[in-house]
């Protein structure tokens, strides 16, 4: 897989925390480019790191498309 192109018609948008069931927790290797911008995201929503994750990964199973 090469590197994705970045959409410029799409914008993540951090919420408010809302109510959640349990929380599990699970470890992914990520660059050290990808924890540079969640944890600069982090910083200027007051957001922490996991609510970042989590909310980009709703954000990314409501908008994926699979094609073969």
């Amino acid at each position: 897989m090469g590197k994705k192109k970045k959409r410029s018609n799409c914008r993540f948008i951090l919420k408010k925390k809302k109510k959640s069931g349990k929380k599990i927790q699970v470890s992914v290797h990520l660059t050290q480019e990808q924890i540079d911008k969640v944890s600069k995201l982090s910083e200027i929503s007051g957001q922490n790191k996991s609510y970042i994750h989590g909310e980009a990964l709703d954000y990314y199973f409501d908008n994926v498309e699979v094609v073969d």
